[in-house]
């Protein structure tokens, strides 16, 4: 009766521990989450201003949710990324795209387990270096690329004879290991006679 005790005591503790492990995720999911809403809430509250052109300008917008990047929460770094979508002010000539969704990329320092913000922006982060590597790659790197067209009709001429030695290779193999096979049958029943003698 006391083993019984014992195993349920243990199987309680382990069960309450996991318990509290999956709400200490949700409650740290949650901080994420509210973190990574409140960053899109600063960048595109001023796109609902007069400040900005009427073109840049949105009535409203959602959050629908995000990706959340962990890799380096042990030093202090979070990255998430926000998904939206906005209600254009105009209709036509809108940098914004009604019933499009975009993305937000938001970076936080993690102090005393409160998530700071850093950045926001729509942007990836070193978009704008990417962009000055790339646009001299192209000057730079005007390689002309020569294409060779096969027909198809060689292709599958090619095809079909690579096919047709596949299919002698395993012809050949399985005789050969077939007629191993059959030898050593031999063999073994020839001893037995001989055996027997």
């Amino acid at each position: 009766m006391k083993k019984i005790c014992i195993s349920l005591i243990v199987i309680l503790l382990i069960f309450s521990t996991q318990v509290l492990a999956v709400e200490d995720y949700d409650v740290l999911n949650k901080k994420r989450q509210e973190a990574s809403q409140n960053a899109l809430l600063e960048l595109m509250e001023k796109y609902k201003t007069d400040e900005v052109p009427e073109e840049e300008r949105i009535m409203d917008y959602n959050w629908c949710g995000g990706g959340y990047d962990f890799s380096k929460e042990d030093q202090g770094v979070f990255k998430a990324t926000a998904d939206f979508m906005v209600t254009p002010y105009m209709e036509e000539n809108s940098k914004w795209k009604k019933d499009f969704r975009y993305m937000a990329f938001e970076k936080f320092s993690i102090v005393n387990g409160e998530y700071v913000l850093e950045t926001v922006s729509l942007e990836p982060e070193n978009y704008d270096k990417f962009l000055e590597r790339f646009e001299e790659y192209q000057k730079n790197g005007e390689e002309i690329v020569e294409v060779q067209a096969v027909s198809a009709e060689k292709t599958e001429d090619l095809k079909t004879s690579q096919i047709e030695k596949m299919s002698n290779m395993i012809f050949i193999s399985s005789s050969i290991v077939l007629g191993i096979i059959v030898l050593l049958m031999i063999v073994k029943k020839f001893k037995k006679l001989n055996w027997g003698i």
